[in-house]
């Protein structure tokens, strides 16, 4: 049997994770990050990855760790804490939708 060169990669994208964006194929789970050169025209928007991840959980929880690590100072582990837990919190309720 011959393998289909078709391409089944699906991209996720959603406000509630800006910059990042999540893709998925036959393997894995891939984080990406959108890197935006508007400031400076003579250079090209391009996509970094983060990670690969064997499933969506594992990958979700990584965004809400880089999400957290976008701010660069923070006076305490308690302040840490609590930005992780709210955006883990946000990007969980994003998993309640009932079908």
């Amino acid at each position: 049997m011959r393998k289909s060169n078709k391409s089944n990669m699906v991209f996720i994208r959603d406000p509630q994770i800006l910059p990042y964006f999540i893709t998925k194929d036959q393997h894995c789970y891939t984080l990406n990050l959108f890197i935006s050169k508007d400031k400076d025209p003579t250079k090209k928007n391009y996509n970094k990855t983060i990670g690969h991840y064997s499933n969506f959980g594992d990958c979700l929880l990584k965004v809400s760790k880089e999400l957290t690590n976008q701010k660069t100072n923070y006076e305490s582990i308690s302040e840490y804490l609590e930005t992780f837990r709210e955006i883990e919190s946000r990007i969980s309720k994003l998993l309640e939708v009932k079908i």
